[in-house]
C-alpha cells in the first residue's frame, strides 16, 4: 500500500502543478499543497507507528495547525481535509474548474484509501491462537528433536538441535514482527525511506515547475 501511496503522491503533485492555474508567475498555493503533502506522509508514518509527528513537520505547515496535532486522533486525515479545502478555494477563485477539481479529488480519495488500508493492517490484531500455538509447537519440537537425532548424530546432536531450533525460532520471530509491520522492529516497513523518496520526488517536480515558469 505504501507503493500505491508513492504513486498517488506523484499523481497528486503532477495534477496540482498542471491543473491549478497561475496568475502572475507560479501560483504559490502549488508549493503550499506539495509541502502539505510531504507533511501528510510524514505524519502518516508516525501515526501508523502510534506516535505523534516530529518537529520537522512544523516547517511544512502553519504553526497553529501543527499545534493541533495533540488534539486529534487522526492528524494525517486532518491535513488531507485542509488540503482539500485549499483546492476548493482555488475552485471558488476561478483558478480550477469543476472537472479538474474532480480529478484532484479522485486522487485524494485514492490517497485516503491507502491510508485506510494501512490503518486496518495496523489496528487489526492477529487472533491470540495464531501467535501462541506456533510458538508452543516450535518449543515442543526443539525439546523433542534431540531425542530423534541422538542415535544418528551422537555427540553432534546438541549442535544440530541448536541450529534447527535457532532457524525455527528466527522464522517465528519474523512472523511475530510482521504482525505489526509498521511498528519499530528489525523487520518493519522502511517508511522513513519511503517518505524521503516522496519528498525528493515532489521537491524535484516543484523545482521543475518553478524553473519552467521563470523561463516562460
Amino acid at each position: 500500500m505504501w507503493g500505491a501511496l508513492v504513486n498517488s503522491s506523484r499523481s497528486f503533485a503532477r495534477q496540482v502543478l498542471t491543473l491549478v492555474e497561475d496568475d502572475d508567475g507560479i501560483n504559490p498555493v502549488k508549493a503550499t499543497l506539495l509541502r502539505r503533502h510531504v507533511a501528510y506522509v510524514k505524519c502518516l508514518s508516525a501515526h501508523l507507528k502510534g506516535a505523534k509527528c516530529g518537529d520537522e513537520v512544523q516547517m511544512l505547515i502553519p504553526r497553529e495547525e501543527f499545534e493541533r496535532r495533540h488534539d486529534t486522533n487522526n492528524f494525517p486525515n486532518d491535513l488531507l481535509n485542509t488540503s482539500a479545502a485549499l483546492l476548493a478555494k482555488e475552485y471558488q477563485a476561478g483558478r480550477l474548474d469543476s472537472i479538474r477539481l474532480a480529478r484532484l479529488e479522485s486522487t485524494m480519495v485514492d490517497i485516503s484509501n491507502c491510508q485506510g488500508g494501512m490503518e486496518r493492517i495496523a489496528n487489526t490484531p492477529l487472533p491470540y491462537p495464531y501467535v501462541a500455538f506456533p510458538r508452543l509447537f516450535i518449543t515442543l519440537f526443539c525439546l523433542i528433536v534431540p531425542i530423534g537425532l541422538v542415535e544418528t548424530l551422537g555427540w553432534f546432536t546438541p549442535l544440530a538441535s541448536t541450529v534447527v531450533g535457532f532457524m525455527l525460532l528466527a522464522i517465528e520471530k519474523i512472523g511475530t514482527d510482521l504482525q505489526s509491520p509498521f511498528r519499530a522492529s528489525e523487520h518493519e516497513i522502511q517508511m522513513t525511506a519511503l517518505c524521503e523518496n516522496i519528498e525528493r520526488n515532489l521537491d524535484s517536480m516543484l523545482r521543475g515547475a518553478q524553473e519552467e515558469s521563470k523561463a516562460s
